[in-house]
């Protein structure tokens, strides 16, 4: 619960406008909520395990009587940049420790539950060059079919086939229309595997092309992963990256959805 609050306190640091500030939080507050029965659900602990409005009442109280005696870390590779921005602080600098990995799985066939069903996609065509991936990560998105239609007419024109995540857009075959998209969803339904959830350091590797929004870890799997990139940046940062990847010569970017 602290890391959370000291995350907070470092997105505004300089920050008065305690109003403002609530609302960000209510903003996540139910996320969080979420989550939290599930985790409690899945450890079999009652949902109260985690104080939620404890963490609140904390946070609003350090809100008001901040200090500058925290030292931060940075996890983001300096690489990411091919020279130092002249406006980064030397206290900011010091503190850039690359990226933050974690282990990948010793016994990897379990990193999630479509490793089966992705192993079997991945090698279906022994011919072909390998998938690409298609991931917006928790970004949302308002026009479904439109963004479908794109996706999938450019996997059909250029004869690819894709393994798509299902996302916090819950992307699905049956976000299309069936009669006007017909050609499309003949196309999908033997080229593209939907998945609920992978782990970017075990299927990045393994594809062709990683086409992402932009979001800081995402990218990082994908800079690691050592594959051309291409960024469909949705919001905040994204832009910012989809920039760096262009910059550093590893991918392409598109215009924000």
């Amino acid at each position: 619960q602290q890391g959370l609050v000291d995350f907070l306190l470092w997105l505004f640091p300089e920050s008065t406008n305690m109003n403002l500030h609530r609302e960000i939080w209510f903003a996540i507050i139910e996320k969080l909520r979420e989550q939290n029965r599930s985790i409690c659900e899945a450890l079999e602990l009652p949902e109260e395990a985690v104080d939620i409005e404890g963490l609140y009442k904390l946070n609003m109280d350090r809100m008001k009587n901040k200090t500058n005696d925290y030292r931060f870390i940075f996890g983001f590779s300096q690489h990411l940049f091919k020279t130092k921005p002249s406006d980064i602080p030397v206290s900011v600098s010091d503190s850039v420790v690359g990226y933050l990995y974690l282990s990948q799985s010793e016994d990897v066939d379990k990193v999630d539950d479509h490793t089966e069903k992705l192993s079997a996609f991945l090698n279906a065509e022994k011919d072909q060059q390998p998938p690409v991936y298609i991931g917006f990560g928790s970004m949302t998105i308002s026009n479904k079919p439109k963004i479908l239609r794109a996706i999938i007419g450019a996997l059909r024109l250029t004869s690819q086939r894709a393994v798509i995540l299902r996302g916090w857009a819950e992307l699905a075959i049956d976000c299309l229309d069936a009669t006007r998209d017909s050609e499309l969803i003949k196309y999908a339904s033997t080229n593209v595997l939907w998945v609920e959830s992978v782990a970017h350091d075990w299927l990045m590797p393994r594809c062709s092309v990683n086409v992402i929004h932009g979001g800081a870890g995402t990218t990082a799997s994908a800079l690691r992963a050592g594959r051309p990139i291409v960024v469909m940046p949705f919001a905040f940062d994204q832009g910012f990256m989809a920039e760096r990847v262009v910059d550093l010569g590893v991918g392409f970017r598109a215009p924000f959805v």
